[in-house]
């Protein structure tokens, strides 16, 4: 991967890497239930269908890579996360997305890979470029992916997964290398992103992601 590829996947959140990428082959079912949320919306888990839960995988199963347990993941998402019905994939889908340029900026990609499934191939895409541009040495700025509460939608399918849509500001991403010149600048833009989730473990985590924009 080169500068500019890994700019433009710090200023686009991953549309590089192709549209639907994520999501092609999950076999998504027709959804039997919908949510809109508002942003002064009160949280209930018996406000929605229950998410149908899938077998408790071991211990293994529910630590991440990076070494955080659900626990600890719990305890850094926002509130409304860990709810075990689609509400508590709403309020993670659009942190999962704020989680994007800080993996970039400071090479921390504990949160990314704890949320990240292992069949989500828009999730390691994104952590292998992050990676290479701290391995070449290069200062990443800006690209953060800014969701607008006001545009999440989610389905819920019969198979139990949870379908995100939402809108989303991408701000500005530079590149600059260590003496401070700048490598790549990409503009700032819109996009759509649609998002996989399944409760693995206590958590939503993210199966999938389509970029358009």
């Amino acid at each position: 991967m080169d500068a500019k590829n890994a700019a433009k996947m710090l200023a686009t959140g991953g549309a590089i890497a192709g549209i639907a990428v994520g999501l092609v082959g999950c076999g998504a079912s027709d959804p039997i239930a919908t949510y809109t949320p508002t942003p002064t919306e009160a949280v209930s888990p018996s406000e929605s269908a229950s998410v149908s839960e899938s077998p408790s995988p071991s211990t293994s199963a529910t630590e991440s890579a990076a070494g955080l347990t659900d626990e600890e993941l719990l305890e850094i998402l926002p509130a409304g996360a860990e709810i075990p019905d689609l509400q508590g994939a709403v309020y993670t889908a659009p942190y999962f997305l704020t989680e994007y340029a800080r993996m970039f900026h400071t090479g921390d990609n504990s949160v990314w890979t704890a949320l990240s499934a292992p069949s989500c191939q828009y999730c390691s895409s994104a952590l292998q470029n992050a990676m290479q541009v701290h391995r070449d040495n290069l200062n990443a700025t800006g690209g953060e992916i800014v969701p607008r509460d006001n545009t999440v939608e989610a389905n819920l399918s019969d198979d139990g997964s949870v379908y995100v849509t939402l809108t989303a500001d991408l701000n500005e991403a530079r590149l600059e290398s260590v003496e401070g010149e700048i490598v790549v600048s990409e503009p700032a833009g819109t996009a759509v992103f649609t998002m996989k989730l399944d409760r693995l473990g206590d958590v939503w985590r993210v199966s999938g992601v389509a970029v358009d924009g």
